[in-house]
């Protein structure tokens, strides 16, 4: 635990085990941090793979409903 007493009245072990402490807090930080980035950039690839899964499926969607307005347009006999 962090001792609130002000830094100049720490003596020499207790400003050691302070720092050490400190020392391990920055360290799980760290890790944590690093976790955290590497869920981003799982979340970013996974993001742009579903934007571009998207993006084909419109382009299918409008190809079928361009090609069946050809089909409607291109029959014999019947008016333009």
């Amino acid at each position: 635990m962090i001792s609130t007493h002000p830094l100049n009245q720490l003596d020499t072990e207790q400003m050691r085990s302070l720092a050490a402490t400190l020392l391990c807090h920055v360290e799980r930080l760290d890790t944590r941090l690093a976790n955290l980035s590497k869920e981003v950039l799982h979340h970013k690839t996974r993001n742009q793979q579903l934007t571009h899964e998207i993006a084909q499926l419109k382009r299918h969607r409008f190809a079928k409903r361009s090609e069946s307005f050809r089909v409607v347009q291109s029959r014999p006999g019947q008016p333009a």
